[in-house]
């Protein structure tokens, strides 16, 4: 049930200016990748670059990212 509440979030964050064009927005969690496959590119058409980064449990702990490659190599530098 991650989607509503992440989406919902993403929809506060454009409507009260906290995010503008050329920022990145990172997903912790581990959405559904058609859920950050669609946030990527509805972001992506005001400017705003999205990553989602979920972690993978086990015995070794495991960044999955999903979006952009462009995207997510910028977010790793910052």
């Amino acid at each position: 049930m991650a989607g509503k509440p992440v989406d919902d979030f993403i929809e506060t964050l454009l409507d009260e200016g906290g995010v503008e064009a050329g920022d990145i927005i990172i997903d912790g969690g581990n959405s559904h990748f058609p859920d950050t496959n669609r946030r990527t590119e509805y972001l992506a058409e005001n400017g705003i670059q999205f990553v989602g980064s979920g972690v993978s449990g086990g015995g070794i702990q495991q960044s999955l990212s999903g979006g952009h490659w462009n995207d997510s190599r910028r977010a790793s530098r910052q």
